[in-house]
């Protein structure tokens, strides 16, 4: 009998322990999932830019397309250049003489000329000029100069012989960089008809830039009522402004 309890409990045991052995079997392993479905960097990276580009607008994908492709097909000449600090330094030098001069007196303007002088006689020579040019500036475009200087003919010559002149002109220049004077005024000549009138005009090229000594290249001409004879002179001269 005792043997026969003993067997039944054994048996019993036995069952018990097996049910126990399939249970830890079926128990899921927690850490070893964890493990794999912990990302890689590289894959977490992968699937944080996924997400970004899934949220995006695709009004906003569209827009990047388009500024890619612009940006592939514009030429080199598309891109405006960036002028260089020389030009900047003249572009801005430039714009301040201009705004520095217009509405006053300018007093520090000279010229120096030289050419030919004829008169209705046949004669000829070379003549020359030197003045100063005094002048008011109302605007970029219109001025009103002075002309006090000293004239001279048969320049290198035994029988050279000068005198004054004295002109007022009214100067324009509405195209750029071309100027145009006319007015009148008078000339003396000592020994040689003393004072006679004078009108003259000229044709000039300005220089960009009026803060240079060089201001501009005139062609003058100036024809003298006398008496005796009727004299033109024809004259180069250059403008300095110091």
């Amino acid at each position: 009998m005792r043997i026969r309890y003993l067997s039944v409990i054994l048996v019993a045991l036995t069952y018990c322990s097996f049910l126990s052995t399939a249970a830890q079997k079926k128990k899921p392993n927690f850490n070893s999932k964890v493990n794999q479905k912990t990302p890689k960097p590289a894959e977490r990276r992968k699937l944080v830019k996924e997400i970004h580009e899934a949220l995006k607008d695709p009004q906003d994908k569209e827009l990047e397309k388009i500024e890619k492709a612009s940006h592939s097909t514009l030429p080199a000449q598309a891109v405006p250049a960036k002028p260089s600090m020389a030009r900047q330094v003249y572009q801005r030098n430039t714009a301040s003489t201009r705004s520095s001069v217009e509405g006053r007196m300018v007093l520090n303007w000279f010229s120096l000329g030289l050419g030919a002088l004829a008169d209705s006689d046949g004669g000829a020579s070379m003549a020359g000029v030197v003045s100063w040019n005094p002048t008011y500036v109302f605007n970029s475009n219109f001025r009103v100069k002075a002309q006090l200087g000293v004239v001279g003919g048969n320049l290198f010559t035994r029988e050279t012989f000068g005198g004054g002149d004295g002109a007022l002109l009214l100067s324009l220049s509405g195209v750029r960089p071309l100027l145009f004077e006319a007015g009148g005024g008078f000339q003396y000549w000592k020994g040689r008809g003393g004072f006679m009138p004078q009108v003259r005009g000229a044709v000039g090229y300005r220089f960009q830039g009026n803060g240079g000594y060089i201001h501009a290249i005139h062609l003058n001409y100036a024809r003298l009522f006398d008496s005796l004879l009727s004299t033109h002179i024809a004259t180069v001269s250059l403008s300095f402004r110091f």
